[in-house]
């Protein structure tokens, strides 16, 4: 459907950290300029009084095709009136994250001075259920959703696969 056109399925892209989101979000950008946002993190006090998401800055909402990102809220969707919303959770598989994930830490500690430590000890003091602990946070914010993994994308259909690979819907 062109862009805009009323009943055109809205794309919800909700990545936890450390699962390619980011790459994702420049390629929907760079292929959909306007068609694609992604919400601004709110202010901490915002974030303790519920808070979600930022609104300064959207763009025409009837022209976003997909919004991607850490800070989507459930009550985004509202702005997306006769729409069907395809609620997508990006993950990525344990080690590949926990890699990745210990890379930016360290990288991160070092741009400040700081220490670093063994990629055994990092594993250590690590959760054994992070990826859990992080949902539970961005949780109700994702019910209902599709998941998708960086290494495996069998919950979507061929067309949805074919929709993002390309964007040009």
């Amino acid at each position: 459907m062109p862009q805009g056109e009323t009943g055109a399925p809205a794309y919800f892209l909700l990545h936890v950290p450390r699962t390619g989101g980011n790459t994702i979000a420049a390629h929907l950008q760079a292929h959909l300029g306007e068609g694609f946002w992604s919400p601004a993190r709110p202010s901490a006090l915002a974030m303790l009084g519920g808070r979600r998401y930022r609104l300064d800055g959207a763009p025409d909402f009837a022209r976003v095709q997909a919004v991607g990102g850490h800070y989507l809220g459930r009550s985004l969707e509202r702005r997306f009136q006769g729409r069907e919303i395809r609620r997508t959770l990006l993950l990525r598989d344990p080690v590949g994250f926990h890699v990745s994930y210990y890379n930016h830490r360290m990288m991160f500690s070092l741009s400040r001075g700081g220490p670093t430590c063994s990629f055994e000890r990092h594993l250590r003091i690590q959760p054994r259920d992070m990826v859990p602990l992080m949902l539970r946070t961005i949780g109700p914010r994702v019910l209902a959703c599709h998941c998708m993994t960086t290494s495996d994308s069998g919950f979507w259909t061929g067309s949805d696969r074919t929709r993002i690979a390309s964007m040009k819907l």
